[in-house]
């Protein structure tokens, strides 16, 4: 009866329901089951699921589709007004400013989760998806693949704010997903790509879709690049360089800049830069002038580099990088960056050799002389340290607010009467040179820790993260 009704109201969805119920029933897929002695106690459960197939296929089929207006008007973006059955969701008639505050405070993921609910998510918050883009450099084909969108899509790229990635994508095959046996065959057989040829890695098409992208990212503000390329002596990348010197970028980081990289105009073409990161390898900046970069206010860099930024420029914070070469502190150098416009308030270091104790006091020493109101002090000692150094050096800094002390472990005398044996808390005395460092009597982190606190009144928040060990060793951070 019912297929009957469907056939004769002349719709073709109806028409195409009423087809699938006359072949449904001629194949006898819902004839209600006999009760012999060897039927099965789930044929009535199989029938009922049938039942329900077959209702949802018919209601899909007769279910008006209703598309997203298309007119002349829409939003450049690509943003479209909601239809209209989602106009009587509340959700909606939220503002769209308050929908973006919403999405800003979502993970990637589940705002992306959240773009696959409806079409109307999907229209006003794409664009949040591409505002900060984080390229994990272990996933070199998904770098591919977003040049690839991004190259299509125009208006996505007018949307980057934040770029933190590799410049040139390699093109790398994809993980194995589950096949049949016929494609993996195929895949098994298949001749690897030479990943490492420049012929394959760096190639013509890749090249055009990185500088369409940066030609077209007027509206980048911060710009991280991880891969190592010579790319500011490399013609070809020129309109790159040409395009990230008219931005206004407020943070730029190299780390894996050249040394031959000529850097100084770049620096000059960007007068609102506040925060600069380059990498171990020392820059050529014998050009610099005091003029250039007058805002910047966060530093990460070498000590020889930053002797040559931070004079005559307002930092505040200032992140120390061991360079290539360095085998020791220069005292001159670190007199330089007391210069600074501005009192240098946060400030990173790393050791450079934590087991020659008398070099770590001088150090200590050094930079509480020239950086008196320093607040934030991080110090990664990447091996063992004796305590009563920390204990003596640590309240030279008299402004001091929080210390952190990363890879460190502390060595405390096993003997005290002797004072010869040494044995460290988290780790193995393991001394190439065979000399005994000499140990204090504090015996853990916690009590250097509170009587740091006792010294130090202005301190309040401290923090202790140790040495990284595996079944292989202890890992260098």
């Amino acid at each position: 009866m019912a297929g009957r009704l469907l056939r004769d109201s002349g719709e073709p969805e109806a028409v195409a329901v009423h087809v699938i119920c006359r072949v449904i029933v001629r194949q006898g897929w819902f004839q209600p089951p006999t009760q012999s002695c060897g039927a099965s106690s789930q044929a009535p459960i199989m029938a009922r699921l049938k039942t329900h197939t077959l209702l949802s296929l018919i209601s899909r089929i007769i279910r008006p589709k209703v598309g997203a207006p298309r007119t002349p008007g829409m939003d450049p973006t690509g943003r479209a007004p909601p239809l209209e059955h989602q106009k009587a969701s509340k959700i909606v008639q939220i503002p769209d400013d308050i929908l973006f505050i919403i999405a800003d405070h979502l993970s990637l993921t589940d705002r992306a989760h959240l773009l696959q609910t409806c079409r109307y998510f999907h229209s006003l918050l794409e664009v949040t998806q591409y505002r900060h883009i984080v390229v994990n450099p272990w996933v070199y084909y998904r770098s591919d693949r977003l040049n690839r969108t991004l190259s299509e899509r125009p208006d996505l790229v007018r949307c980057i704010v934040s770029y933190r990635g590799p410049l040139t994508p390699t093109r790398l095959p994809r993980p194995i997903k589950k096949r049949n046996r016929i494609q993996l065959w195929q895949r098994k057989n298949t001749p690897p790509p030479h990943l490492w040829d420049d012929n394959s890695v760096i190639e013509a098409e890749l090249n055009q879709r990185t500088i369409y992208i940066f030609t077209n990212a007027v509206n980048l503000r911060e710009l991280e690049i991880t891969d190592y390329c010579d790319w500011m002596s490399n013609p070809t990348w020129e309109p790159v360089i040409t395009s990230v010197s008219r931005m206004p970028l407020t943070r730029l980081a190299l780390p894996a800049i050249s040394e031959t990289a000529e850097i100084v105009p770049l620096l000059r073409a960007l007068p609102g830069l506040e925060s600069l990161e380059l990498g171990f390898a020392q820059v050529r900046l014998e050009d610099l002038k005091e003029s250039d970069i007058p805002k910047l206010k966060w530093l990460k860099a070498t000590l020889q580099d930053a002797a040559t930024i931070i004079p005559g420029r307002p930092v505040e914070e200032f992140y120390h990088v061991l360079g290539m070469g360095e085998l020791g502190l220069d005292e001159q150098l670190v007199r330089k960056l007391s210069l600074s416009s501005s009192p240098i308030t946060k400030f990173s270091t790393r050791l450079y050799n934590p087991w020659a104790y008398d070099l770590v006091r001088s150090a200590l020493q050094a930079f509480a002389r020239y950086l008196p109101e320093v607040q934030h002090l991080t110090i990664n000692v990447g091996g063992d340290i004796p305590g009563q150094i920390l204990l003596d050096e640590i309240p030279s800094f008299q402004d001091l607010r929080s210390v952190k002390f990363l890879s460190a472990n502390l060595f405390v005398a096993s003997d005290p009467v002797q004072g010869s044996s040494q044995v460290s808390i988290d780790s193995d005395n393991n001394r190439s040179d065979g000399v005994a460092p000499q140990a204090s009597a504090l015996e853990d982190w916690d009590v250097l820790l509170q009587r740091l606190r006792e010294r130090c009144p202005s301190l309040v928040d401290t923090e202790r993260t140790p040495r990284p060990f595996c079944c292989c060793g202890y890992i260098e951070t």
